[in-house]
């Protein structure tokens, strides 16, 4: 009797953790969509649930793949809350597809994903990524061969804290050229960099800075100052380029960190793709000054322009 008991109370819980876990996959999909992390002072969702709400990186990854399946497919969202469905299953399809898209060029169908979660329907971990590999080219776990066309070395490094922080810290000055790059790409772009000031050539094609200014967007390029007969009168609205010396300034005093700080105090800290920005938009009379320049992350910079209209 007293199994049965138990039974019965933890079967209870079950079905109130599934409702619990729909109703936050329902609330992050208002986070992602609204981007609210950002105003929360994160520079993406993944972290704004790993640093604030204390999931870990797997936790978080699986629940952003599945909030933006079901917003995809919310008839499955009962699917869901029953049982027959579950996160990892979710996450599995979410990182199938997107290995897919890559490898292929394809996107893959809403119907396709549709159907082949009918088919997921309370399988096993083991059997789900079975049916996965058998629709994908992609199999979710990776074959450990070593193609002939290009050969790979194993470095194995051990780096003093100091020196750590010096990588990471060119990773993210270099962010804006290597999206995403590892340490692999950075060491190789530090390198390409230092033999051609040495030897004076290219190893590579130029690399296009992808960043782009959200205010740089709405009002043209950067003008350099143009000599002229007459000195010109100056246009209070029109964007004249920073000062070197300024740029140092404002990147040191930030700690070369987005500045970005909500209204809970929270301030952003990303290194990733950090910008500068000005406090008072150029375009509503703002200046290059110290005190109207900050450095924001990619993120918060888009949201700042958002936030005046401009987005």
């Amino acid at each position: 009797m007293h199994a049965q008991s138990l039974h019965f109370q933890l079967s209870d819980l079950v079905k109130s953790e599934r409702k619990i876990t729909h109703e936050i996959l329902l609330c992050i999909q208002q986070i992602d969509q609204t981007k609210a992390y950002a105003e929360l002072g994160y520079p993406s969702l993944f972290e704004y649930l790993v640093k604030e709400q204390k999931y870990s990186e797997g936790a978080a990854q699986r629940r952003i793949s599945s909030a933006r399946l079901l917003r995809e497919l919310p008839e499955i969202e009962k699917k869901v809350q029953e049982g027959n469905l579950n996160l990892t299953q979710l996450s599995k399809l979410a990182s199938a597809t997107n290995q897919d898209q890559k490898a292929t060029g394809k996107k893959v169908s809403t119907e396709q994903k549709r159907e082949l979660l009918e088919q997921m329907e309370n399988k096993t971990g083991f059997e789900t990524e079975q049916l996965l590999n058998q629709n994908f080219e992609c199999n979710l776990k990776p074959k450990k061969e070593i193609t002939p066309r290009k050969q790979a070395y194993d470095l194995h490094l051990k780096l003093t804290p100091e020196q750590y922080e010096k990588l990471k810290k060119a990773q993210s000055l270099l962010s804006h050229v290597v999206h995403d790059g590892g340490f692999a790409e950075i060491i190789e772009v530090l390198c390409d960099k230092l033999i051609q000031k040495k030897e004076g050539k290219a190893l590579r094609k130029p690399t296009a800075v992808a960043a782009v200014k959200s205010e740089e967007i709405i009002q043209g390029p950067i003008e350099e100052p143009k000599a002229t007969a007459a000195p010109a009168v100056p246009n209070p609205r029109r964007r004249t380029a920073i000062p070197i010396s300024l740029q140092r300034l404002i990147y040191q005093r930030a700690e070369a960190c987005c500045e970005y700080v909500s209204s809970t105090g929270h301030r952003c800290r990303s290194r990733y793709q950090v910008q500068l920005d000005h406090i008072l938009p150029v375009a509503t009379g703002g200046g290059n000054e110290a005190a109207n320049l900050r450095v924001l992350c990619r993120t918060h910079n888009l949201s700042e322009a958002r936030r005046w209209g401009w987005n």
